[in-house]
């Protein structure tokens, strides 16, 4: 299976303190989750779906429509660590340790909703319909995490990337990187 997503990635010093803090959260409340890879820390922008194969052309549509976008870098914080949805669901799987931020980023969602209007255009995605709530995914598991405060973890974001996620394997590959002037 492969997976089609654009992202923010920290960088790589700030991608170091976030995997320090899953470690750190991972002793004190003892979750049995791994860490996610320092390479694979991201706050997903627009997912484009899960394929049965590349598709080449959905990679072209969503290359060209990132390539329209004008945003400036801006800054990131993320101060707040939790679970995502209930501590186990009914067929008790592990759910998301995520860092977040209560309060709302003008930028981030300014570029967000450029590039889901960017693809839309293309006629090629169906965007999710959920709610869009910024967020590093730290790890899984099976143990649900109060929201709770931490030192804020901040980064300016310089690019966006489009990702070819390898379902199952533990990796990401970036397709295309654009630029935030």
């Amino acid at each position: 299976m492969d997976r089609l997503f654009f992202a923010l990635q920290p960088d790589a010093e700030t991608a170091a303190r976030i995997h320090a803090l899953a470690l750190r959260l991972r002793g004190v409340l003892a979750l049995q989750g791994r860490p996610l890879a320092v390479e694979r820390l991201h706050v997903t922008l627009c997912f484009l779906g899960n394929h049965p194969a590349l598709p080449p052309d959905l990679v072209a549509a969503a290359d060209a429509a990132a390539k329209t976008l004008s945003c400036a870098a801006f800054e990131l914080c993320f101060d707040q660590v939790m679970s995502f949805g209930s501590s186990r669901d009914l067929s008790g799987r592990a759910t998301a340790v995520v860092l977040c931020c209560d309060e709302d980023c003008a930028p981030l969602s300014a570029l967000r909703n450029q590039l889901a209007a960017a693809l839309s255009r293309t006629g090629k995605f169906q965007l999710e319909a959920r709610s869009f709530k910024p967020h590093v995914t730290l790890l899984y598991d099976r143990h649900a995490v109060s929201p709770q405060e931490v030192a804020a973890t901040c980064w300016t974001a310089r690019e966006f990337v489009l990702v070819h996620s390898l379902v199952g394997k533990s990796e990401h590959r970036v397709l295309g990187r654009y630029a935030l002037h």
